[in-house]
């Protein structure tokens, strides 16, 4: 029986060595940064956000989800480079008052940091709503799933989005890098 002890008590002492040698994951320590759920709680000042970050603030949270160029559409004729659309969702949770969304209150920037112009052929509208309204007892959240956002783009391999909350006292802008596929 003390045999068995010793050699549990070794395999235990062997193992523990082995684990401590593994790499562990860096957990990022920003302030703002919810370990537990891996989402970013408010926006850091001068911080650059990726595509797929989730950034709240004032009880909205925005995700940028997807940007791919696309083709202008057959049916206006006056532009003819490529179109950047970007796929976003901006929720509130729970209600919040005075908040609207619209696509003004985004802007996109080259890599050599000229602004572009919203581009406004294609049938679908860009993203546009209200967040704000009386709290229904089904439902505490209200959203913008499956916003777009359009711009007449030059080609680059990077652009910067930025999202200038008209709403919000404390936020002035939020910065996403966005790469399209």
């Amino acid at each position: 029986m003390k045999k068995k002890l010793q050699v549990v008590i070794l395999s235990l002492g062997i193992t523990g060595i082995i684990l401590s040698g593994c790499d562990t994951k860096n957990v990022n320590t920003d302030a703002g940064y919810d370990v537990y759920t891996q989402k970013t709680l408010k926006p850091i000042k001068d911080k650059i956000y990726k595509m797929g970050d989730t950034v709240e603030f004032d009880k909205i949270q925005v995700t940028i989800n997807n940007a791919r160029i696309t083709k202008p559409s057959s049916k206006k004729d006056n532009y003819k480079g490529d179109v950047l659309t970007v796929d976003l969702q901006v929720w509130s949770k729970p209600y919040s008052k005075d908040v609207h969304i619209k696509a003004t209150d985004f802007e996109l920037y080259d890599s050599k940091g000229e602004m572009k112009q919203h581009y406004d052929g294609y049938i679908g509208q860009e993203i546009s709503g209200n967040l704000s309204g009386e709290k229904s007892p089904d439902s505490s959240v209200r959203g913008l799933e499956g916003g777009k956002l359009y711009f007449e783009i030059s080609k680059s391999e990077k652009y910067k989005l930025v999202f200038k909350p008209t709403f919000s006292k404390k936020v002035k802008e939020i910065n996403f890098n966005v790469y399209p596929n």
